[in-house]
């Protein structure tokens, strides 16, 4: 956990942010999006793709905070993601691109 705590402080990852790639990072938890989804706000393309430990909690404090800038999410392999993550995403109204599988 802390290498992706570490990874949102650095001068790499500030409020200027707009894409964000955690593939495969299983330490990723919903604190963690959650704190990231409140400290950067301009964020238009996600890609969580094997993070296991999401679950609908971050993906809805993710569409409250981008709401208008997310344009592409992927959360295929998110196995802990229900169909209450999806009403979520539907606030994201300029969401291009859904990626799930797996």
């Amino acid at each position: 956990v802390s290498r992706v705590c570490s990874l949102w402080n650095t001068p790499l990852i500030n409020q200027f942010t707009t894409t964000m790639d955690f593939v495969k990072i299983r330490d990723v938890t919903d604190k963690i999006v959650c704190s990231i989804a409140c400290k950067h706000t301009e964020v238009d393309t996600l890609c969580l793709e094997h993070c296991r430990q999401l679950t609908d909690k971050a993906i809805v404090s993710l569409s409250e905070h981008y709401g208008k800038e997310l344009k592409y999410i992927n959360v295929s392999f998110c196995e802990k993601l229900t169909d209450g993550a999806l009403v979520a995403l539907q606030r994201c109204r300029n969401l291009r691109s859904l990626f799930i599988i797996g």
